[in-house]
């Protein structure tokens, strides 16, 4: 056998284990290519698509790493950045384990409206409600230099990963990390406050998939009509808002309706933004008067 000969059949055998390894990943996820991405960027830091279309090759060593990721998710049932320990969101990585949520393209919506509001000049001042990850009012202080945050959290394991996020990013010093349920016990007013808050309904928890569920519950959880934390939010905001200021939160689509009728009773001027399926994600909120 030729030299050639034994490079092509290498080839051959990498790439057709790395399609048996996509296959078996295939069985349990909606979406292989995108974890199998995130396992080859997280873990050999090589860029995915070169292997996906054929112009690079794995080394055994390498497909062994991928292997056991996948093994692990399958065994599991966790979602990939549990097993690897990482998640993008907003151009950036963060610390995730299951103590915190993971981030969601969804979300970086709040984030782009968010900033919007936000001024490049001058001082102000947010409050991120629930910050699980960090990964909100991180973001916000990596686009805006002049921004201050306060994240809150009811969990002080999922403040522990927002406080390593924040160092890993460069923030640290620009945002104070309180552990209380909304606002409570939290001083001063703000000229923002954002929340990706729990809003699934006790109706809808059953039929999560089995990787959502493994996701903290108390993230997810909204209560009977999924506005149990949302009620509490809307209420701090009225008062924690300064003069002219913006409350935006993420909803699910299955609870527009009660969110809107909420709104308008509590007296709020405010409007719901699509995500890009469509689908009705962020409010945008202030107080009339």
């Amino acid at each position: 056998m030729t030299t050639g000969q034994s490079i092509r059949n290498a080839t051959f055998t990498t790439s057709t284990k790395f399609q048996q390894l996509r296959d078996e990943l295939a069985r349990i996820s909606h979406n292989p290519d995108y974890e199998l991405k995130m396992a080859v960027e997280y873990l050999l830091k090589r860029d995915f698509w070169r292997f996906r279309i054929g112009m690079a090759e794995f080394s055994e060593e390498e497909l062994r790493l991928i292997g056991k990721a996948i093994e692990l998710r399958i065994k599991t049932r966790l979602p990939m950045p549990y097993i690897l320990g990482k998640a993008p969101f907003f151009g950036n990585d963060f610390y995730v384990d299951q103590n915190v949520l993971i981030p969601r393209m969804e979300t970086e919506l709040l984030v782009e409206i968010a900033l919007d509001i936000v001024p490049r000049d001058g001082q102000a001042l947010c409050a991120d409600v629930g910050t699980g990850s960090g990964c909100i009012a991180i973001s916000m202080l990596k686009e805006r230099v002049n921004l201050r945050c306060v994240a809150t959290d009811i969990s002080p394991e999922a403040l522990a990963i927002a406080r390593k996020n924040s160092a890993l990013h460069g923030v640290e010093d620009r945002v104070k990390f309180v552990l209380t349920d909304v606002l409570d016990n939290v001083r001063g007013k703000f000229d923002l406050i954002v929340s990706n808050p729990p809003y699934i309904m006790t109706s809808e928890f059953s039929s999560l998939p089995v990787e959502v569920r493994a996701e903290p519950t108390i993230a997810l959880h909204g209560g009977e009509d999924g506005l149990e934390v949302i009620r509490k939010i809307v209420k701090q905001a009225q008062k924690r808002l300064k003069k002219g200021g913006t409350l935006i939160f993420e909803i699910s689509p299955t609870i527009e309706n009660h969110v809107r009728k909420l709104m308008q009773e509590s007296g709020w001027s405010f409007r719901v933004e699509n995500d890009l399926a469509g689908l009705p994600r962020v409010v945008v909120a202030r107080r009339r008067g």
